[in-house]
């Protein structure tokens, strides 16, 4: 009877180890992005995009696009994601509260936040700001709004703040003057509609800063992670893919990223949370 026993605890355990990997093999990974431009927008980069993860990697990935700064909050507050593409603000913030970690980051860039006026406007200096209303995307968006709060207070220049939801809600605000100036990062703003961008003018750009982030969630098993990590850095090798990485406005491609990266950010002392 010992033996029995022994015979189908052994048989249990074999069922399992065979069951676990082919349970990875067909799980759908989900993968978001922080909403800097429109849901479809989005979807439409991102689809093609996954598609081919998905091919490279032997797993699938999908992607869910949120509609706007707060629902895509709280899905990484929860840790939905299973991987996410996060500005270096939402990434300090959720590798600390929903332990999620970098893999990879666009290759030779930084970020740069910076101060859009429509081009007819007298604006010419960033003085001339104060007791302006002025466009952002969203409080905690780190290039497009933070940096460029960090100098208003540090000037002293007063501005009444109007949020957007995105990027191109912003430029757009900014092109059909509802509000004289705006928040941005010279990604999106090369990446906006050339009927926003012809009516656009760069007032002032940041410092530069490690840029974005591509995220796993440390519950995703490292060999799945390694593969999609392996599937980005290969991306700037194979000319076929090239234009999946240009329409997002990353040049390079992308390269494999540490939590450290981001150590510029931190020095900042920003209180992200309470922005």
């Amino acid at each position: 009877m010992v033996r029995y026993n022994r015979k189908i605890c052994l048989l249990g355990l074999s069922v399992m180890l065979i069951l676990v990997p082919l349970s990875y093999a067909e799980r759908v990974w989900v993968v978001g992005a922080i909403p800097q431009q429109s849901a479809g927008k989005l979807i439409k980069l991102w689809k093609p995009f996954l598609a081919y993860i998905s091919k490279k990697t032997g797993h699938k990935f999908v992607f869910r696009a949120t509609k706007n700064f707060t629902a895509f909050e709280q899905k990484c507050a929860l840790a939905e994601y299973d991987f996410v593409y996060l500005s270096p603000a939402h990434y300090i913030i959720y590798h600390n509260i929903s332990r999620y970690n970098a893999i990879a980051k666009a290759k030779n860039k930084k970020i740069r936040g910076i101060i859009v006026v429509h081009k007819s406007s007298q604006i010419k200096k960033v003085a001339d700001l104060h007791n302006q209303r002025m466009g952002f995307p969203a409080k905690t968006a780190f290039a497009a709004t933070m940096l460029p709060k960090v100098l208003l207070k540090n000037r002293r220049i007063h501005v009444t703040s109007v949020y957007s939801k995105t990027h191109d809600n912003v430029y757009y605000g900014v092109a059909r003057q509802i509000y004289p100036v705006g928040g941005g990062i010279i990604r999106t703003f090369n990446a906006t509609s050339n009927e926003n961008r012809k009516h656009l003018r760069i007032l002032w750009t940041s410092k530069a800063y490690t840029p974005h982030a591509v995220a796993a969630h440390q519950r995703v098993p490292p060999n799945v992670v390694s593969k999609f990590r392996q599937a980005l850095l290969d991306m700037a090798r194979d000319p076929q893919t090239r234009k999946l990485y240009l329409a997002m406005k990353i040049k390079y491609g992308f390269e494999a990223a540490t939590d450290s990266d981001w150590d510029d950010v931190r020095a900042l002392g920003i209180n992200l949370l309470s922005n």
